[in-house]
C-alpha cells in the first residue's frame, strides 16, 4: 500500500483531532496536526511535502493576512492617524495588498477610487450572498431543531432514524420541556 502524501496525513492528521473531542480550537489543531504530519515525514510515514502546495499554502496564508491589514490601514486613514505606523507615508502602506475582489490585487498606495469603488461593490455582493447563506442555514437549523433537541445530538437523531422524511412528524414527548419549537430567525443570528 502507498504511503499517503504530506498534504493526506495532515488532513487526516486534523480531522482525527477535531474528531477526538480534544480540539476544538481550528489553530491548536492545526498547531498540532501539522506537528504529527512533520514528524511523519521524519518517520517516513507518508511522501515529503509537495513544495508547491506548501508555497501555495503559504502565500494564501499572507494573501488574506494582507487583506486584513490592509482593510485596518483604511480605518486609519479614515480615522485621521496619519502619523501612527500605519499613516499613509509608512512602509506598511507601500506594501501591503488590498484585495480588490474577483481575483485581483493590488498595493494600497497605488489604489484608486474606481478600485475603492469596485472593492465596496465586490463586497456588498458577498454580504448579499452571505444574507442568503445565513436565512437558508437558519432555515435548516429550525427544521432540524426538534429531533436534535429530542434526541441530544445530530449523531443520536441519525441513529434514532431522524432526517429520513423532511415530513416526518417527531414524537416530542421525551423532550421533557426542552426547546422544541423553531426559533425564527433574526436578523444578526
Amino acid at each position: 500500500m502507498p504511503k499517503p502524501s504530506f498534504n493526506e496525513y495532515a488532513t487526516q492528521q486534523y480531522h482525527q483531532l477535531i474528531a477526538s473531542g480534544r480540539y476544538t480550537s481550528r489553530a491548536e489543531a492545526l498547531a498540532e496536526a501539522s506537528s504529527q504530519a512533520a514528524l511523519a515525514v521524519e518517520a517516513r510515514l507518508c511522501s515529503a511535502p509537495d513544495a508547491t502546495q506548501a508555497a501555495s499554502a503559504a502565500i494564501s496564508d499572507y494573501d488574506e493576512r494582507q487583506g486584513r491589514s490592509a482593510d485596518r490601514i483604511l480605518e486609519a486613514l479614515a480615522n485621521g492617524d496619519v502619523d501612527t505606523e500605519t499613516g499613509y507615508r509608512s512602509a506598511e502602506l507601500r506594501r501591503t495588498i488590498a484585495i480588490l475582489g474577483n481575483g485581483k490585487r493590488k498595493i494600497v498606495g497605488d489604489l484608486t477610487m474606481d478600485d475603492l469603488d469596485a472593492m465596496t461593490e465586490n463586497r456588498k455582493q458577498s454580504h448579499t450572498s452571505a444574507t442568503k447563506a445565513l436565512v437558508a442555514w437558519a432555515a435548516n437549523v429550525n427544521t432540524v431543531a426538534p429531533a436534535i433537541t429530542l434526541h441530544g445530538t445530530v449523531g443520536a437523531a441519525l441513529d434514532a432514524g431522524e432526517f429520513r422524511d423532511p415530513v416526518k412528524a417527531v414524537d416530542l414527548s421525551p423532550a421533557k420541556g426542552k426547546r422544541i419549537i423553531p426559533r425564527k430567525a433574526r436578523s444578526g443570528d
